[in-house]
């Protein structure tokens, strides 16, 4: 494999190049032509992009990837068939926080109009999430999920500090009340704020699937600011899935020790989906594994160890990994971006996010800044 050719992909447009690195992604996971369907909707999510062409730096920097890309790409591996999802920044005319924000709530209005998606738990929570005068660091992101036999699901990811980062805590447990789910929301604010605390929680973003099924969830993403692994492993222990152990060995293996974490922080997302449950229905694992690699064939050792660790083939994610690449994986890093763990039943599922390198990251070797002000200091 020859190294990537960036001024052969600066010219490119951006719906045209994530369009191929998606079918790459789909043709690693099985027939093309299965996720044709899929393909389209990508398709139909970027138009707000046009035909801008790439170029050598972001035009409009988005946070939904490593790379500042508007795209995020992932394939998810488990027992059963591989999912894979993408993650798309709709972009309005304005190239601002409110413009992308009408742009992707009207996105959302068509493909509900169109394909019969339930937008019922958005209606609950969007006066929260949708001020006028919306806050970084993003608006309004919207993710699907696809696997073969199984209709494409899709998902809004809000974010809790639109409203300023000092209310991140207040949209979130109010969002979670209407939504049924305060008294699980309140055991994990009790973890958050547990004493002897050296690191600093963020809530960075809240997921709903968009979805009338039982088993629709809402999802809160917390980054931990120079936390370590054994303090992750006390967060997620509120839900009981994952061992001390499991904890410990997780990022252990992704990160090449126990921390603290101090470049990217780590992340728990933690599951509501039981509005009787006094604690969140489940917790996922989550390491930013780009910020902590020097090259992604140190990341893919990693990520082939975790999965031999947990008892999943490699072959979906090594084939994935190698159809999205365009460079030699020891020449660099930046492929790589999350890698996170869940337990479904007692049954792992390994997720890997790769950025489609349309930009080289700028997040490369730097250390992470002081926590923001959205830090989670405890009630």
């Amino acid at each position: 494999m020859s190294s990537i050719d960036r001024e052969g992909v600066a010219q490119r447009s951006l719906l045209e190049f994530g369009s191929k690195r998606l079918t790459a992604l789909c043709r690693a996971a099985g027939e093309p032509q299965s996720f044709a369907e899929y393909l389209e909707l990508f398709e139909d999510m970027l138009r707000s992009w046009g035909n801008r062409r790439i170029g050598a730096t972001p035009l409009y920097p988005s946070q939904v990837a490593d790379d500042e890309a508007p795209y995020e790409f992932a394939i998810a591996v488990s027992e059963g068939a591989p999912e894979l999802q993408f993650y798309v920044d709709p972009l309005g005319k304005a190239g601002t926080l409110r413009s992308n924000m009408r742009v992707a709530r009207g996105l959302l209005e068509r493909l509900a109009a169109a394909r019969g998606v339930p937008l019922a738990r958005l209606r609950l929570v969007e006066d929260l999430f949708f001020p006028r005068d919306p806050q970084p660091p993003f608006a309004l992101w919207i993710g699907a999920s696809a696997a073969a036999g199984r209709p494409i699901k899709l998902k809004a990811y809000l974010n809790p500090q639109v409203r300023g980062a000092q209310t991140s805590v207040e949209v979130v447990a109010e969002a979670l009340r209407r939504l049924g789910f305060q008294r699980a929301w309140e055991r994990l604010r009790g973890a958050l704020c547990s004493p002897g605390r050296a690191h600093h929680d963020e809530l960075a973003i809240l997921s709903l699937d968009l979805s009338n099924a039982e088993s629709a969830r809402a999802k809160v993403y917390i980054r931990h600011h120079h936390a370590t692994a054994s303090e992750l492993a006390t967060i997620a222990a509120i839900t009981g899935e994952h061992s001390p152990d499991q904890v410990l060995e997780f990022y252990s293996l992704l990160s090449g020790g126990r921390g603290p974490f101090t470049r990217k922080p780590p992340i728990t997302e933690h599951t509501f989906m039981d509005a009787d449950k006094t604690c969140p229905s489940a917790t996922t694992l989550e390491f930013p594994i780009g910020g902590y690699v020097d090259t992604d064939a140190t990341a893919r050792r990693r990520v082939l160890e975790l999965l031999k660790t947990v008892g999943l083939p490699a072959l979906t994610y090594d084939k994935a990994l190698h159809a999205l690449a365009l460079r030699p994986l020891a020449e660099g890093r930046g492929i790589h971006a999350h890698v996170t763990l869940r337990r479904d039943h007692g049954s792992p599922r390994v997720g890997v996010y790769f950025a489609s390198e349309a930009y080289l990251p700028r997040t490369r070797g730097v250390a992470e800044s002081t926590p923001p002000s959205a830090s989670y200091q405890g009630p």
